[in-house]
């Protein structure tokens, strides 16, 4: 029996309007749908006060209805005056495409295919029969960090036209003439899906069949075919998709090797993590001085009356824990608040913005945090001193620790600790590398593997929906499938005008290891004026941008880690917080020297302790926990940069190097040469930029030195964690 799902008859009406209304030029469109929008609003919100229910199978009728308009207009036509004349929707009218499917089970098949995501961290991506060519993250190409494709008028044109022409004229590893598959993948309405999209695609290229993919489904399947398993469990978790905000799959590389779920289990562990970052204005930058008003007044909080943080807000959260311990008291009640984050369904409003067969029917008990109070320990910590929100913050930590390492050890266990080889994490959660530390080791004792894939944040999801129609024949590494620098062809020229000199020139990876660690000749540096930091830092900028959120040696920032002012001058120059750590890179050869074993994480995936020792010598290379989130780096993995770290071990006495991401002030990583000149002027800390072979000096004229350390006026740091 199919379940039944919940959506307004409105709304029904609203996407019929919306598909037609989009053959039409966008301004006639959105002229159009401004004469209905209020209308159609009111006929939507009084469809859901008297819960009309629609059932799948006929939201199934839906679909095809929708799709068989794009190929029958008069038809569709019909459909909407009957619509507008008010008559009541029976199966007798709507359109029948039994040939046409918007969703096909999972199935190997070869040929080109095309995959896009439209919602936040938004990017499209291009395989040809299972290899995936190329990964254009829409940030990088529009500027704006966590950038999605949106709008449903000419914006949204612009946007897809630039993007899709992008991929179409840069994709690194070429790009085909004819798509057999293309796949949408969550996050989009129906005008955007039927209408759009296809016909924007269709203008650059034939395209043979089209097809859509739950969130979490891509999740899985990017996590799956990328890992070394051929059996494992898949945990896939985050703020929320259309398909849930917990979901669990096996994956089998035998019989049918199909990824099959097996369990959608009602949390909510992201959306709850980041509504208690906004609790911490250190954390959150937001105003918490009402609710802590209303906490000293004895009347209660409700979280929803917490302000919404930004995406980056879990991100910081995680360094932030990291500078005061856990209190156990506090940590025991935001447990339950985690446990409870099953009624929390951040997306439940956006929940009409998917199919409307899709809307969980939980979703309608309640559409937010309205019935969830804050628990009054937690409100006093967060409003009685800047020492107390940094316990929060540990506490926030260790409780969400604690009750994702609980649930997924359950689901190891109910599949069975001998049935699969390892456990693949995907999801914005699977971004918490403390979590991932627990399992790493719980599952090693035992011998089972741990593997968490390059993007496992949103920006996988197409590469999920490629693998959805194509999977891949055998394992293919994804952490360099970006693109080159936008304006690599112009970087001779602006080599010439600089003065920038050719490393391999200089010495090659020799001289750049001698630079970096300070033993360089003083006669060699390539500064017209001879100076230079001691231990400088240098932007280096080669080859394919990395697919992800980590900078993974490409475009990267580095550093000697034997300099314990390092991580302050590194934050300061990105204009972020103080707290905010800086991630070594370290070649696997030391890894045992480092962390008493060895830990291989080569997408910055894990967090083991420091030895103390080693925090000792080399103090830039732990975090203030004494972890280190860093990148393990073979011979395979990048021969380049392992190079380099070896060469650095010779002369520091360690094969390691800090390494973050080259941006600043929340903006994306960079993919531009003049971007990244004028970083090199505009930054003090910044001293040297290597683009490909070229080697770029700052000018003899800087800019009046103004980087800072982004502490709050209020909340001050320890004494020494904001100088400059």
């Amino acid at each position: 029996m199919a379940p039944k799902v919940y959506a307004g008859v409105g709304y029904v009406t609203w996407s019929f309007f919306q598909v037609l209304l989009s053959l039409q030029a966008p301004e006639e469109a959105l002229d159009a749908g401004k004469r209905w929008d209020w209308q159609i609003r009111g006929a939507h919100y009084a469809a859901q006060v008297k819960g009309t229910e629609v059932f799948a199978d006929e939201a199934d009728d839906l679909q095809r209805a929708v799709l068989a308009y794009r190929m029958r207009e008069e038809r569709a036509l019909e459909v909407m005056q009957k619509i507008r004349r008010g008559e009541e929707r029976s199966a007798a009218w709507l359109p029948s495409m039994k040939s046409v499917k918007l969703k096909e089970k999972v199935f190997e098949d070869r040929g080109a295919a095309l995959a896009v995501y439209t919602g936040h961290d938004a990017s499209i991506a291009v395989s040809q029969d299972g290899r995936v060519l190329c990964v254009l993250e829409i940030e990088r190409l529009l500027g704006v960090r966590y950038a999605r494709l949106k709008g449903q008028g000419s914006e949204f044109w612009e946007q897809i036209f630039r993007a899709i022409s992008t991929v179409r004229d840069h994709c690194p590893g070429g790009f085909p003439q004819h798509f057999k598959h293309i796949m949408v993948a969550d996050h989009v309405s129906y005008w955007q899906l039927f209408t759009v999209i296809p016909l924007i695609v269709e203008e650059y290229f034939p395209v043979e069949k089209w097809h859509w993919v739950d969130h979490h489904e891509a999740h899985a399947l990017m996590a799956y075919h990328s890992s070394p398993f051929r059996t494992a469990l898949i945990v896939t978790y985050d703020g929320g998709g259309n398909d849930g905000s917990f979901n669990a799959y096996v994956g089998r590389a035998v019989g049918d090797g199909k990824v099959e779920r097996i369990a959608q289990l009602d949390y909510n562990l992201g959306e709850m993590y980041n509504f208690l970052g906004g609790l911490l204005p250190e954390v959150s930058g937001l105003d918490t001085t009402q609710i802590c008003d209303l906490w000293r007044l004895g009347q209660p909080v409700l979280l929803d009356q917490v302000r919404q943080p930004e995406l980056g807000t879990a991100g910081k959260l995680m360094g932030y824990a990291a500078v005061a311990p856990a209190d156990d008291k506090l940590t025991s009640v935001l447990e339950e608040l985690f446990e409870g984050s099953g009624c929390v369904h951040g997306h439940a409003s956006d929940a009409f913005g998917y199919f409307p067969f899709q809307a969980r029917a939980a979703s309608w008990k309640d559409l937010s945090f309205v019935n969830a109070t804050l628990p009054v320990s937690v409100l006093e910590a967060a409003c009685t001193s800047p020492e107390s929100q940094r316990i929060l913050g540990a506490s926030i930590e260790k409780a969400f620790e604690s009750i994702a390492f609980g649930i997924v050890w359950s689901l190891l266990r109910h599949v069975g600790l001998d049935k699969v080889e390892g456990l693949a994490l995907s999801g914005g959660c699977a971004l918490s590398i403390r979590t991932n530390q627990l399992l790493h080791d719980r599952l090693n004792e035992i011998g089972l593997g741990f593997f968490v894939p390059p993007a496992p944040n949103d920006c996988g999801l197409s590469v999920g929906g490629l693998y959805r129609v194509t999977p891949p024949w055998v394992r293919q590494p994804l952490q360099y499938l970006g693109f080159e620098l936008w304006d690599k062809l112009n970087l001779g020229e602006l080599a010439r005008k600089r003065g920038a000199v050719k490393l391999s020139e200089l010495g090659g990876i020799e001289y750049l290891a001698a630079l970096l660690t300070g033993t360089v000749d003083s006669a060699r540096l390539p500064s017209k004026n001879g100076t230079v930091q001691r231990h400088p830092i240098v932007a280096i900028v080669r080859g394919r941008q990395e697919f992800g959120p980590r900078a993974l040696g490409h475009r990267s920032l580095l550093a000697v880690v034997t300099d314990d002012q390092m991580p302050k001058r590194m934050n300061r120059l990105k204009v972020r917080e103080w707290y905010r750590p800086v991630a070594p890179m370290i070649a696997e050869e030391a890894l045992t020297e480092v962390f008493g074993r060895i830990v291989p994480s080569p997408y910055m995936t894990l967090a083991p302790v420091v030895k103390p020792e080693i925090r000792k010598r080399f103090p830039a290379l732990a975090h203030f926990d004494g972890t280190a989130r860093h990148q393990s780096v073979s011979k395979e993995d990048e021969p380049w940069i392992h190079a380099l770290l070896t060469a650095v071990g010779r002369l520091a006495g360690l094969a390691a190097l800090i390494n973050t991401s080259f941006n600043t002030k929340g903006k994306p990583i960079v993919n531009t040469a003049r971007e990244c000149l004028q970083m090199l002027d505009r930054l003090p800390d910044l001293d040297f930029v290597l683009i490909e072979d070229w080697l770029f000096h700052r000018r003899l004229t800087r800019v009046a030195k103004s980087g800072r350390l982004t502490c709050p006026k209020v909340l001050k740091p320890r004494a020494s964690e904001c100088r400059i």
